[in-house]
């Protein structure tokens, strides 16, 4: 049931916040509620996650992501 609420959530949630945003919260709530693994761990890793990924499909493939109103 979280997966389904975390993926509902990025759905409605990614032109308002835009790809990073989005995808770091995504996967910290995921992270810190279902694996259960610790807040420091859950948030660094899924910062990393979120401009790892931004940066390999946006900026070496050119797969245009929302950015959100502050351009993140």
């Amino acid at each position: 049931m979280a997966i389904f609420v975390v993926c509902a959530f990025a759905a409605l949630a990614l032109e308002r916040l835009g790809f990073r945003v989005t995808i770091a919260v995504s996967l910290a709530f995921l992270l810190r509620v279902v694996e259960r693994k610790g807040s420091v761990f859950s948030a660094l890793l899924s910062i990393a996650f979120a401009v790892g990924a931004f940066l390999l499909f946006d900026t070496f493939l050119r797969v245009p992501l929302p950015r959100g109103p502050l351009g993140l």
